[in-house]
């Protein structure tokens, strides 16, 4: 009897053994595999901020660190949508980009905008739906017929020098799909991200106010224009000669010169040309100015940024 009980005893004792094997076993392998996950996470963010970091070297445009961010995601995340939004303050616009990575119907888009626009209205404390929304949809086509919801949702805002510039949205049909651990790479990135925005804007901004003094105190006149024939630069000399006032419009320009030089149409030749034209004297009230046009460039693209205009006062 005792022999029997020793033998029972030592079996249960091997038994138990074998399942605290076991689970060791597998606490080691879901360390392994969290350790593997978490590497992968930091491989992820060593490319997206090294892509980020690449295009900050040349270029502060939101647009793209944003794009970059949200377009990486699926290799982090599994959605069915993912999408941002663009403030064009200056504008009045917001830019919404969405990505369908599965069928899901128009009502779940519109849910993810709203849910987004409600957000931005949190951070600027502005009434978003003000905002012109120019929309675009990409990826799989609508489908009426899902019935499906968003069920999980989370929004990372982009600022750059303090102020929100944009949001990214990832939404799923599936419950739980984004925890505090797999999204907390997201926003090291978009930290990581606008930091270096913020700090080269800041650089930018000191040495623009440096150029802004040295173009004011040129001895000729100076305009420059965008694409869009808005305003750049009017430096005080060109104030001065055509008489504008400190922060003129290109129609202000055109009235100035209006009837001596027909200084639109020159533009428009410049940027169809592709280089400068000759200098042209004008007679402008008791002055005689020599006006020189070039298109300017965009260094990386080669394509037209948009021209700049030199006034050089010859009546002596």
């Amino acid at each position: 009897f005792s022999l029997s009980i020793i033998t029972v005893v030592g079996s249960l004792a091997g038994i138990g053994g074998y399942f605290l094997m076991r689970a060791k076993f597998y606490r080691e392998l879901a360390k392994g595999k969290k350790r593997e996950e978490e590497l992968e996470r930091r491989v992820y963010e060593v490319a997206v901020l090294k892509e980020v970091g690449e295009r900050v070297g040349y270029s502060l445009d939101a647009v793209k660190i944003v794009e970059i961010i949200s377009g990486s995601i699926g290799q982090l995340l599994n959605y069915s949508t993912a999408s941002f939004m663009i403030i064009d303050g200056e504008n009045n616009k917001i830019r919404f980009n969405c990505n369908v990575a599965e069928p899901v119907s128009p009502s779940f888009v519109k849910d993810v905008k709203d849910r987004m626009l409600a957000a931005i209205g949190e951070m600027t404390q502005q009434y978003a739906l003000d905002f012109e929304i120019d929309e675009r949809i990409e990826g799989s086509v609508l489908d009426e017929a899902e019935s499906q919801v968003v069920v999980s949702f989370f929004n990372l805002p982009i600022f750059i020098s303090g102020k929100v510039v944009g949001i990214i949205n990832v939404s799923s049909k599936e419950a739980g799909v984004y925890t505090e651990e797999n999204t907390e790479v997201l926003y090291r990135i978009a930290n990581k991200a606008s930091e270096a925005v913020s700090k080269l804007t800041e650089v930018l901004e000191n040495e623009k106010g440096r150029l802004s003094q040295a173009v004011e105190s040129l001895s000729d006149g100076l305009l420059m224009v965008d694409t869009q024939y808005r305003v750049i630069i009017a430096n005080k000399k060109l104030r001065e000669m055509l008489g504008l006032v400190e922060n003129p419009k290109i129609f202000d320009v055109v009235n100035a010169l209006s009837g001596n030089f027909d200084i639109r149409s020159k533009m428009e030749e410049a940027i169809a040309r592709g280089e400068s034209l000759a200098g042209q004297e004008v007679n402008l009230k008791s002055k005689v100015l020599e006006v020189y046009v070039s298109k300017v460039l965009d260094k990386h693209s080669m394509r037209p940024r948009g021209v700049v205009v030199l006034f050089q006062d010859i009546t002596d």
